[in-house]
């Protein structure tokens, strides 16, 4: 399934300046949601700083990631967050 997913992404577009599109998503993600969803569709990603994030607001992808098993998603920025949160906060374990 780890395959399939990857494969997944690699077809999904989405903003492709990945410091302008981190800053955007971090500072002003109620702007700039709705206006990558218009351009690229839902569901999209963005290439941030620290890898590659699929967005999407539709309430059955969220099912689906959610009802997923854990093995086949990786902790997103440890590195980046794990200063900032603790290495013991549940956001950054591995």
């Amino acid at each position: 399934m780890m395959e399939r997913a990857h494969a997944l992404t690699m077809e999904l577009t989405g903003p492709t300046s990945k410091l302008l599109s981190t800053y955007r998503l971090l500072a002003k993600p109620g702007t700039f949601f709705p206006k990558w969803k218009a351009r690229y569709g839902d569901p999209f990603v963005v290439d941030a700083v620290n890898g590659r994030v699929v967005l999407t607001g539709r309430p059955e992808l969220i099912k689906q990631i959610f009802a997923a098993d854990p093995s086949h998603y990786d902790p997103f920025a440890v590195q980046a967050l794990a200063p900032l949160l603790g290495r013991e906060s549940l956001l950054v374990m591995t």
